[in-house]
């Protein structure tokens, strides 16, 4: 497992950024919870400072989370936007939901910057979260029912999918509230800069 962090005091002449530097690195056999609470608690016990670390992103590996999370107590967790929509994407594929509306449902949760398309991770409150989650109910269910080609009688599957699966990580991790809070802004969080350093 590599962490990174953006060097503050240094800047890309060519981008205008901070570079992303590699950081503490952990080798490990297996993603449990008690080997990332040893690199955590090796962190913070070879620099007490790192306890004050106020955002940590990553995928949704709880694992990771409950090893580090008692080692952050101010840290605000973030969820990267792309594992969160491989998820889901990987879902509507095991339902045989079709391209087109699959991609529907991905603008309904993510929005689309190209289209200034709000998504559900653009709510600025979890209660605005939940507002606009319960409308899209008879929304998918509609679209779920006819891409599948269900009989009125069936069940479908990819709004409880994500009731349980994804929209209470969503609101903790991801909406625009919880991107603020940390300096992000309009911006989401990818996982690209610890995932770059593994190749």
């Amino acid at each position: 497992t590599a962490t990174t962090y953006k060097h503050l005091l240094l800047t890309d002449a060519k981008y205008g950024s901070h570079p992303t530097m590699l950081g503490p690195c952990m080798l490990h056999m297996r993603r449990k919870q008690d080997s990332f609470n040893s690199l955590a608690s090796s962190l913070v016990s070879i620099e007490e400072e790192f306890s004050n670390v106020l955002a940590i992103g990553s995928d949704r590996d709880a694992a990771l989370r409950k090893g580090m999370k008692p080692f952050f107590p101010l840290a605000t967790w973030l969820s990267c936007k792309k594992h969160v929509e491989d998820d889901v994407t990987r879902k509507l594929n095991d339902l045989r939901v079709g391209d087109l509306e699959k991609k529907e449902f991905l603008l309904d949760i993510f929005g689309s910057d190209a289209r200034k398309e709000m998504g559900l991770i653009d709510a600025s409150s979890p209660q605005e979260f939940d507002a606009r989650l319960e409308s899209l109910y008879p929304v998918w269910v509609k679209r779920e029912m006819e891409a599948r080609g269900l009989s009125k009688e069936a069940t479908t599957e990819f709004y409880p999918y994500f009731l349980t699966n994804v929209a209470t990580d969503m609101k903790a991790t991801m909406i625009k509230s919880v991107r603020e809070k940390v300096g992000l802004g309009e911006n989401v969080f990818y996982d690209n800069d610890p995932e770059s350093m593994n190749d």
